[in-house]
């Protein structure tokens, strides 16, 4: 990834942050399993989470925090009664609303680059979510 690049995809994720609660309510809602079990902190603290490995991983910090997060969020939520289809409702719900605000955010002459990356990204992390989800539920 291109330093230009890297900086586009930083502004547009300081430019969403507004609005990525919104967003994480919004997927909550919108997968019956979670809707209505998780409260206010209980999304801050996962979109925190989130924002944090994927500017790691914009930033080129590597996948520490990533790895962190899935390691620890997703076995939670398992515990708590969510099932690996929810988790990949919800997570693909999410990602979905936040690459099309990240994507507009863009500017023109990296949006192409720029969404590529974040599919890839996005893409991997549901793999990684995925994983986590059903090792979690083996007994």
């Amino acid at each position: 990834m291109t330093g230009e690049l890297r900086q586009a995809l930083l502004d547009a994720l300081e430019a969403t942050r507004a609005e990525q609660l919104a967003l994480a309510r919004r997927a909550v809602a919108e997968t019956p399993e979670m809707a209505g079990r998780y409260g206010e902190e209980d999304v801050r603290q996962l979109l925190n989470g989130f924002e944090t490995l994927l500017t790691e991983s914009v930033d080129g910090g590597g996948s520490e925090t990533r790895e962190f997060f899935i390691g620890t969020a997703v076995p939670a939520l398992v515990a708590d009664g969510q099932s690996p289809a929810s988790l990949v409702q919800g997570t693909v719900t999410f990602v979905t609303l936040l690459a099309t605000q990240l994507g507009e955010r863009l500017p023109p002459e990296h949006r192409d680059e720029g969404r590529v990356w974040l599919a890839g990204f996005f893409g991997g992390y549901c793999r990684d979510v995925v994983a986590a989800a059903l090792e979690a539920e083996q007994p």
